[in-house]
Order: structure tokens, then C-alpha cells, then sequence
């Protein structure tokens, strides 16, 4: 267990304060954060010309917000914000939103759920929540509305587990390593494809975009195609389980194979001045198997946002190392 205390967060402050962002950030919070930490290695096999090295480790963490701040004496509990929310007794930053009920077949409106888990239609003509009966009803029913009390928790944004696995073969002079990474448990909010893949402006956008709704009965999960209506269509700006992915992933970090000049033989032919020789081809981030429809889900931010984040580089580099 690790006690963590003067955690960095940020304080809300009232918008007659004038202050940018309307926050301060200051040490306020404490946290913990729990797990297990498990390696296990050894040599598979072991011989004059082949040697067979395994390694494997695993991490299990749960982290917890203990205290927050006081005001007049009294904790305050939650900070909620656009796409996340930090709470006493819950994992930071977790991901915090409206859960997406789909698309009415009969007129294309996306549907919610509200507090009370009944169906919410998003009425696009003139912006407003009605109370719908069943997915294919077109009917607005009871005008009502979707506020904070309608969010709820869509994910954890801070992977639960991770850890990775390690191969180091040799047979004589050849040598290949290679390391394996895996990492789950999060989610990541798909700001990238929220705001610029399915957007409701004419003009270059994601291949989910032609799954939109166009006739009645048509099943889909996006809701159909308004000019200017990306706000309240999408709901950008917040969090909503539409957009919510798994980012669960593993990765071909590194893979190394190389070849090494028997010590003995540069030892006659340089005099002895050169000890040893290895050439050597590297290659770094070479694949990426994961669900997560963005780019990278390694690279969302601390609060599991991915916001035209860019992939980590692949590189395939060689080199010669010389001992003198």
C-alpha cells in the first residue's frame, strides 16, 4: 500500500473570480493506492550453443481518493468536471458522463438514460430532452432534461494492471530479444472521434460517419447527419459511453536480433586491440493489438482523454558495437 498526501488537483473557483479555467490547482488530497507486484524468471534451457531466458512480471493496482478539501469546515466530497470526476471513496479521474441509449429508428435522434434509467430523447429540431417509450417510437413524450445528476461513472481512466514479458534467446553467435508490454483494466474517451471524426459539418470525416441513420427503421448507433449540429448531437465537450472505449492493449515493444564475431578470431586478426564485435537490427513499437479505434490508447492523458494524441513512433535502426 502507498499513501499519497498534498496530491496536486484542481480547486473550483466561483467565475466572478476571473480566474482562467475557473481553478486553482493546489496540494489539497490524499489518496492510496493498493496492489500486488509479481516477476518470475528464469533460464528455460541452458546449454553450450543455445541459451533459452524468460521473464515475466504483473502489476495489479487500485488507487483510491481519501480526503479532498474542506470549505467553512465542511469535506467536500466530489470535483466534478467535462469529461471526468474526482471523488472520495473512487480511482482519480474517473471517467464520468451520460450513458448513450442509442439511436431512435424511426427519426434518428440519439436517445439517453437518465437518472431514473428511462429512455431520453435528444430532440435535434429544437434542441430539447423528451421521455421516450421505446427506441422505435418516434413520439416525444414529456419534455424533461439531461443535467449532473444523469451522469454516472462510464470507466476508470488509470489502467488497473500492467506489465510485460521478456525473451532472450541465443544459439552460438546469433542472439534475438524481444519484450512484450500489455496494459488494461481503463477506459479511454474518444474526444478525437467525438469532435473531428463525426462531425456534422460537410466535409472530410471518419468511415463511421456512413453508418449514420438515414431511413426509418434503420438500426445504428449514429444518429443521423445535421448540418452545424455537432454540439448537440455528439454532446461535445462531455463525456458520453458512445465515445467511451476500452483501452486494453498490448504492444511488440522491442525486438533485437544480433550477431556476434567470435572473441578469439578478432583477438588474432586485430592484434588484440579489438575484444569483441556485435552487429545488431533493432525494432521499437512494431505492433499494436488493441480494440481501442483511436491511434493509441497508451497515449490518452492521465484522466483517459485522447485528444488528437499522436502514436508512439515505430523505428527500425541498426548498429555495430566494437570493444577495444
Amino acid at each position: 500500500m502507498n499513501d499519497i498526501d498534498n496530491l496536486v488537483l484542481a480547486v473550483p473557483t466561483p467565475p466572478t473570480a476571473g480566474i482562467p479555467g475557473n481553478s486553482i490547482s493546489q496540494n489539497i488530497g490524499t489518496a492510496e493506492n493498493r496492489g500486488i507486484e509479481l516477476t518470475i524468471g528464469g533460464d528455460i534451457i541452458r546449454s553450450k550453443d543455445f541459451n533459452w531466458n524468460v521473464s515475466f512480471n504483473y502489476t495489479n493496482v487500485q488507487n483510491k481518493i481519501k480526503s479532498l478539501y474542506t470549505i467553512g469546515g465542511t469535506p467536500v466530497l466530489t470535483i466534478p468536471g467535462s469529461y471526468n470526476n474526482i471523488e472520495v471513496g473512487q480511482s482519480l479521474n474517473y471517467l464520468y458522463g451520460y450513458r448513450y441509449a442509442g439511436v431512435n429508428t424511426a427519426n434518428g435522434n440519439p436517445m439517453y438514460y437518465n437518472n431514473s434509467d428511462q429512455l431520453v430523447q435528444h430532440n435535434i429540431a429544437n434542441g430539447a430532452y423528451y421521455l421516450a417509450t421505446s427506441k422505435n417510437d418516434p413520439t416525444l413524450g414529456t419534455q424533461t432534461s439531461l443535467g449532473l445528476a444523469d451522469r454516472r461513472n462510464l470507466g476508470l481512466s488509470l489502467p488497473t494492471f500492467f506489465g510485460g514479458f521478456s525473451n532472450s534467446i541465443r544459439y552460438k553467435q546469433f542472439g534475438l530479444e524481444f519484450l512484450i508490454r500489455y496494459s488494461g483494466g481503463n477506459k479511454v474517451m474518444n474526444i478525437t472521434r467525438q469532435e473531428a471524426l463525426l462531425s456534422q459539418n460537410f466535409h472530410n470525416n471518419g468511415v463511421e460517419i456512413l453508418n449514420r441513420w438515414t431511413t426509418p427503421g434503420q438500426v445504428t448507433n449514429v444518429p443521423r447527419l445535421v448540418q452545424g449540429q455537432s454540439n448537440n448531437i455528439n454532446q461535445n465537450g462531455l463525456a458520453i459511453s458512445r465515445f467511451v472505449e476500452s483501452g486494453d492493449f498490448v504492444r511488440l515493444q522491442n525486438v533485437t536480433f544480433s550477431y556476434s564475431i567470435n572473441s578469439q578470431r578478432l583477438l588474432d586478426h586485430t592484434n588484440g586491440y579489438v575484444k569483441s564485435m556485435r552487429f545488431f537490427v533493432q525494432g521499437q513499437n512494431l505492433a499494436l493489438w488493441t480494440k481501442y479505434s483511436g491511434l493509441d490508447p497508451e497515449n490518452a492523458s492521465q484522466a483517459g482523454q485522447d485528444n488528437a494524441v499522436s502514436p508512439q513512433p515505430r523505428t527500425l535502426s541498426f548498429g555495430l558495437n566494437v570493444g577495444f
